[in-house]
């Protein structure tokens, strides 16, 4: 970063900022991308929540309308991070942020809902029953561009745990075949016994594989939320409603293609 902005100035800009910003029909103008490159680049020195989110949210919606998913995941990822920081005392929080307990606006938590709905699939589909885990051998695997991290479920006290510390690693843009490649190399050094099946929580934005792999694939999306034009033929598609996130218990069928 840059030289830091005076606390007062900073607040001020970003206040003006703000204002103007919802008041815009397209937020697309120099002068808008100016401001706000400006406020990110040259922040006060002490950081608090509410300029952080504030920033971040609309930077998230300059990307969303130019159609750059992975840019404005990015930036609900971000705050989505910040809201488990205040929501779970034990989470380590970022040095640079002064964190005052900020309550994010609906439309906020709508925008980070859209993207990080995944994080709530995953924990709920795993988490249905206990007899899930009784004889399996889960592997969380974050990937964007590479694999980020790998992280082995045996029960659901483990599951419980990991979602308690759980942070996003990587966010650059998505591509789906090192995830792939990582768990082929795991089923070559014997990791696996009877292998069921690979679970890619995703938008849909990526490069698939070419070649269907010996295993059992689904992608998971979250209805009217994802873009499935490249999925290929081999794959299944699993498409979850939004409120089967809320309450996976209810009777209501997935829709699988």
């Amino acid at each position: 970063m840059d030289e830091m902005m005076s606390e007062t100035a900073f607040d001020t800009r970003l206040n003006v900022l703000w204002e103007r910003f919802f008041a815009l029909q397209n937020h697309a103008g120099a002068d808008v991308q100016e401001a706000l490159h400006d406020l990110m680049t040259h922040p006060k020195e002490e950081l608090d929540d509410a300029s952080y989110m504030k920033l971040m949210y609309m930077k998230g919606l300059c990307y969303e309308e130019q159609g750059n998913k992975n840019a404005a995941r990015y930036c609900a990822m971000r705050m989505y991070a910040i809201q488990e920081c205040m929501r779970n005392p034990r989470k380590k929080r970022p040095r640079f942020l002064d964190l005052q307990g900020y309550a994010c606006s609906d439309a906020m938590n709508a925008f980070i809902e859209r993207y990080t709905a995944f994080l709530e699939e995953t924990y709920s589909v795993l988490c249905q029953s206990d007899s899930y885990f009784k004889k399996t051998n889960i592997h969380i695997i974050q990937c964007d561009d590479q694999v980020q991290q790998d992280r082995r479920i045996a029960c659901r006290q483990e599951m419980e745990a990991y979602m308690q510390e759980f942070s996003i690693i990587g966010q650059g843009g998505t591509d789906f075949r090192p995830a792939f490649e990582y768990v082929n190399q795991m089923l070559g050094r014997g990791e696996f016994h009877r292998l069921k099946g690979l679970l890619y929580f995703t938008d849909g934005e990526g490069i698939y594989p070419v070649k269907r792999p010996v295993y059992d694939t689904a992608f998971v999306f979250v209805k009217e939320q994802y873009t499935d034009i490249s999925v290929p033929a081999w794959a299944m598609k699993v498409i979850l409603e939004p409120e089967q996130l809320l309450e996976m218990k209810q009777e209501k069928p997935i829709e699988i293609e």
